[in-house]
């Protein structure tokens, strides 16, 4: 069971990671964006690559984003997956613990 800061808990590593990422706005993949690919200049005006893509193709930025999140849930749940009884990680701003269920063993 994965217990986090807040007081959720979670039967699985990838629940826990659902739970994190659908916390994320689009900062994150807007961080991503800027620092990939860097200023994109039209016209003589200078724009950061996410606010390019945000306004000339939504449909393309949200299925980035969708993909990027995704992809950062993949790597959450390997690594909850990882840990042992009483183990202590944190991710994203949230703190999980994990805890052995006992009743299974």
């Amino acid at each position: 069971m994965y217990k986090l800061d807040n007081g959720m808990t979670f039967e699985t590593a990838a629940a826990a990671a659902e739970f994190i990422i659908e916390t994320f706005d689009d900062e994150l993949y807007d961080d991503m964006l800027d620092e990939c690919y860097g200023a994109v200049e039209v016209c003589g005006y200078t724009y950061t690559a996410s606010h390019v893509l945000y306004y000339v193709d939504r449909v393309a930025y949200n299925c980035g984003k969708n993909d990027y999140y995704d992809s950062i849930a993949t790597d959450i749940a390997y690594e909850l997956d990882r840990m042992s009884d009483g183990d202590i990680d944190n991710f994203y701003g949230f703190e999980i613990e994990f805890i052995e269920d006992v009743e299974n063993n």
